[in-house]
């Protein structure tokens, strides 16, 4: 059973035919993560795809924790803002402190695609998190700590106006 920070059903929307669409268009005093959190093996892969409108200001993240808790341990796969969604970059950072340790340029599966997809699978294996290789990009693991892994998909808004829009989709679960 997913786990949905406080207060937030009305920030995500579940369509019929499975995703998981959100849209911000709104002023914040500061920021602040909102999203989800769902279990997951310990050890397999897991995969997420993000169809992106806009992105001005916040972030998209998704990633894996040792508990269901954005402040724990873990490893998130971060999408930051700016004008151009063909070509987004993929930023790494390792949790909680949210140091940055890879960043890569571009990874749309097709740029071309309207909107543009973006996939992302993390692999877990004996308590640690890594994001499969991307682009020829080998991706360092990231301990986790725990034996029950959490997904999170989610956004962070910045401070001031942030226009965010897109879907979360095609989640694949596969455990080893």
């Amino acid at each position: 059973e997913p786990i949905l920070f406080p207060d937030q059903v009305n920030l995500f929307f579940l369509t019929e035919n499975g995703t998981l669409k959100f849209q911000v268009n709104r002023k914040y005093d500061g920021p602040q993560v909102y999203g989800l959190f769902a279990p997951v093996p310990a050890n397999g892969i897991v995969r997420i795809d993000t169809s992106l409108i806009r992105v001005q200001e916040g972030e998209i993240w998704m990633g894996v924790f040792a508990e269901p808790n954005i402040a724990s341990q873990g490893l998130v796969a971060v999408i930051p803002p700016g004008d151009n969604t063909r070509n987004k970059e993929l930023v790494q950072k390792k949790m909680p402190e949210q140091v940055e340790i890879h960043r890569l340029e571009t990874f749309a599966d097709d740029p071309t695609q309207d909107p543009p997809r973006y996939s992302i699978v993390f692999e877990l294996s004996n308590g640690e998190v890594k994001i499969q290789k991307l682009r020829d990009t080998e991706f360092a693991p990231v301990p986790l700590g725990s034996a029950q892994p959490w997904l999170f998909v989610g956004y962070q808004v910045a401070n001031g106006s942030n226009r965010l829009e897109g879907e979360f989709l095609n989640l694949l679960v596969q455990g080893q």
